[in-house]
C-alpha cells in the first residue's frame, strides 16, 4: 500500500493564497442605485405617502358678472406600502472553529462567513427586486412599479389614471432608437414637466445590442462618472444613463426615474446581530449570526418611467 503523504510533502508546506477570492455573487447597479436612494423610517403599521392623483378643474375664463358654480373636488389620496421582512442565517461549527484557529488559519471564517451572509442576502435583494419572492413576502418588483395597470401602493390605475407607468410595451421585440415604439419615444413620452427618466436598465444582450446601433454615432458617446465610480460600465443616451444588470430577467428594458423611486427601511435595518451561542439548541461550540432587513421599493411618481419586456437582441 502506497503511502499517503510523500516524503516531500512531510518537511515541507503548501503555499496557501490568504485571500478568499468569491465568484458566485455579483452587485446589482439597480439595487446599489436604489439603496443609495433610501430613506429612514421610524416605526408604523406601513409605509405611507400622500399624493395627488387628478387635477382640480375648477379654473377657467369666466364674464365679469358670470354667476360661479361652486363644487367641491376631492383630487387627494394616501398611498400605503407595507413592509417586507428579510432574515439570513451563518453557522460556523465546532470543528469548524477548532480547525480555523491558530497555525492552521489561512483565512478568518468567522469574518468570511460574516461576509459571505451579507452578500447572500444582497443577492435575494437584486433578484427580488425583478421578480416577485416565490414565497410571497418579498420586495415590491420594479416591474410591478412600472406597470400601465396593475395597482400599486393601494391605488388601482382604473380610480387614478395618472397613477401608471407612462409606457408598457409587451409586442415590440426590435430595440429601436428613434422613430415609433422605440427607445427615445419612450423617454420622450415619459417627460412630465422637468421630471422624466434619469437612468435605462437592461440586461447585458440587450446592452450590447444598444451599444451596437449607437456605433455609428460614438464620438457623441459619454459616460456617467458616478456611475463608473460605482464601478458599472455605462453609456449616455438622451442624457440618460445605460447600464445593463445580471439580475433583470430577459427581454427587459425599463426606463426608470430614480428620482421619484427608492429603497425605504425601517430604523436600525439592516441589522446583523453578534454570534450566539447554540450549546443550548444542541450544537456544542457553534454559533448563529443572524442578519435582518425591513423595508420596501417605494415609488412616489409612476408616469416617469416605461418598461420593455419583449425586446429580442437578435432581431
Amino acid at each position: 500500500m502506497a503511502l499517503a503523504i510523500s516524503e516531500l510533502n512531510s518537511v515541507s508546506k503548501k503555499h496557501f493564497d490568504r485571500t478568499m477570492l468569491q465568484h458566485v455573487y455579483e452587485s446589482s447597479p439597480l439595487y446599489g442605485l436604489l439603496k443609495a436612494r433610501k430613506r429612514v423610517i421610524d416605526g408604523g403599521t406601513s409605509l405611507q405617502f400622500p399624493l395627488r392623483y387628478k387635477k382640480l378643474d375648477r379654473a377657467n375664463a369666466v364674464g365679469p358678472r358670470e354667476k360661479l358654480t361652486f363644487q367641491s373636488v376631492k383630487t387627494r389620496t394616501g398611498a400605503d406600502v407595507d413592509w417586507t421582512y428579510y432574515a439570513g442565517e451563518a453557522l460556523i461549527h465546532w470543528d469548524e472553529d477548532v480547525k480555523n484557529s491558530g497555525q492552521g488559519k489561512i483565512i478568518d471564517l468567522v469574518g468570511d462567513k460574516t461576509e459571505e451572509l451579507q452578500e447572500d442576502m444582497e443577492d435575494q435583494f437584486n433578484a427580488d427586486v425583478y421578480v416577485t419572492n416565490p414565497n410571497g413576502n418579498g420586495l415590491t418588483p420594479i416591474t410591478d412599479i412600472v406597470d400601465s395597470g396593475t395597482a400599486y401602493a393601494g391605488i388601482a390605475v382604473a380610480d387614478a389614471a395618472e397613477w401608471a407607468a407612462n409606457t408598457e410595451d409587451t409586442t415590440t421585440t426590435q430595440l429601436a432608437l428613434y422613430g415609433s415604439n422605440s427607445i427615445s419615444s419612450a423617454v420622450n413620452a415619459a417627460e412630465f414637466g422637468a421630471k422624466g427618466v434619469t437612468h435605462i436598465i437592461t440586461t447585458r444582450d440587450l446592452k450590447s445590442k444598444f451599444e451596437s446601433i449607437l456605433q455609428p454615432l460614438t464620438r457623441y458617446m459619454r459616460e456617467d462618472e458616478s456611475a463608473k465610480k460605482a464601478g458599472f460600465r455605462n453609456f449616455m443616451f438622451h442624457d440618460v444613463t445605460v447600464v445593463s444588470d445580471y439580475a433583470c430577467t430577459a427581454n427587459l428594458l425599463l426606463g426608470l426615474d430614480l428620482d421619484s423611486i427608492g429603497c425605504y427601511h425601517y430604523t436600525g435595518e439592516p441589522n446583523l446581530d453578534p454570534w450566539t451561542d447554540l450549546t443550548v439548541a444542541g450544537l456544542p461550540r457553534a454559533a448563529v449570526r443572524i442578519y435582518t432587513w425591513v423595508g420596501n421599493l417605494i415609488a412616489t411618481r409612476r408616469k416617469t418611467s416605461f418598461k420593455f419586456t419583449a425586446l429580442d437582441y437578435t432581431a
